[in-house]
């Protein structure tokens, strides 16, 4: 690639694109005749006006990148991207959870002069279908399709949420792109290194760890709540993506920054709820910031409150939740590249594996999206 990249990302696999679109293929594939059309597949045109003139219609830039050459989504090169991978084990709460961030992202945006909307028709039309709407007929643990090992086709994997956010006076609009991965292909420390390197490209990952494999949550919980271990330490995962990203970006890159995130939170305050157990003591006290969410109360990012929360949860996950190893880890990976969060998409644990009847008061779970939005520059800091 010799044209300068910018921080502009393909949605599909996270690498950045060149200022200018050097490959671009005509959305007719084929002539009258059945042949193919010259400009089917992406290509350079030195020279090219932007319109296939066999069919007279307008190229359609593509991702330069090899192994992904997607077509990129109407006005990409217009926008500005932050892009988010979401990994985590089977059963963390991935999907739910990315299906609470786009609805809490239009209630905090309507409420902080932002404007958040679906990318486009087509995205809104694909994140519709993807997710079943959360009533208490709604099962919570189908899980996220494993991807193929095939390629960045479409067919074949997930399609990345897509949201526009508009700010009067801006001059350019930003996409929050986020892709999740399924649980059973980050547990496998071979994963393939040219399908999987969004995880490596993106601007940050979210790595959501499942509180319900802990010791001091199933022994208090025991029999009064659904429990589905997934039975992997989250700690590896993070060592399978570092190796990963030594493959892909050389051991001395820098690595995206990482927000260890306590998926379904609402396990950890329910056990902390049983007296005489080790999280009823540890989580004693209406002072702690555990006990409080301002994330949909303004639009800065509350360093302070983010301080004191990720001093809490390291010492939660060290001590109470049997991960010693991960707080290590975000130790070693540098100063401010980690932060840990606590979140809940449905508030309350599901009720024979589907949504409780009352609604889903939803805990913290916009905490990791406004730190790297704060990061990309979109969000203050306070």
């Amino acid at each position: 690639m010799s044209q300068q990249l910018t921080d502009r990302r393909c949605p599909y696999c996270f690498a950045a694109l060149p200022a200018k679109h050097e490959l671009v293929a005509c959305p007719v594939k084929s002539k009258g005749d059945g042949s193919e059309c010259a400009l089917a597949t992406p290509q350079s045109i030195a020279g090219e006006k932007g319109i296939c003139e066999e069919h007279g219609v307008a190229l359609v830039p593509h991702c330069w990148y090899e192994s992904c050459r997607q077509a990129l989504p109407p006005g990409w090169h217009e926008v500005t991207t932050t892009c988010l991978a979401m990994a985590g084990t089977r059963n963390s709460g991935k999907t739910v959870y990315v299906w609470m961030v786009a609805n809490l992202l239009l209630t905090w945006g309507r409420l902080n002069g932002l404007t958040v909307s679906h990318y486009s028709t087509e995205s809104r039309i694909s994140f519709e279908q993807r997710f079943t709407r959360l009533d208490p007929s709604a099962s919570l643990y189908g899980s996220t399709a494993p991807e193929s090992p095939g390629g960045f086709r479409r067919q074949v994997q997930q399609e990345p949420i897509m949201l526009r956010i508009q700010e009067a006076g801006r001059s350019r609009d930003h996409v929050l792109v986020l892709r999740d991965v399924a649980g059973e292909n980050v547990q496998d420390a071979a994963m393939d290194r040219e399908h999987f390197r969004f995880l490596v490209q993106a601007d940050g990952l979210i790595l959501l760890v499942d509180p319900g494999d802990a010791r001091a949550v199933r022994n208090a919980l025991d029999g009064q709540v659904d429990l589905h271990s997934a039975g992997f330490n989250p700690a590896a995962v993070w060592g399978n993506v570092e190796s990963l990203a030594g493959s892909v970006l050389g051991n001395g890159a820098r690595r995206p920054p990482m927000a260890v995130t306590i998926s379904k939170f609402d396990l950890v305050l329910a056990a902390s709820q049983v007296p005489e157990t080790p999280l009823s003591e540890a989580l004693a006290g209406h002072g702690l910031r555990i006990h409080h969410d301002p994330s949909l109360d303004h639009r800065a990012y509350d360093l302070g409150d983010a301080d004191l929360l990720d001093c809490e949860l390291r010492t939660l996950c060290a001590r109470y939740l049997d991960q010693p190893q991960l707080v290590e880890r975000a130790q070693a990976f540098g100063e401010g590249r980690a932060r840990f969060f606590a979140i809940s998409s449905l508030g309350t644990p599901p009720v024979a594996q589907r949504v409780a009847r009352h609604g889903t008061p939803s805990y913290r779970c916009l905490d990791p999206i406004k730190w790297f939005l704060m990061l990309a520059g979109l969000v203050p800091a306070a």
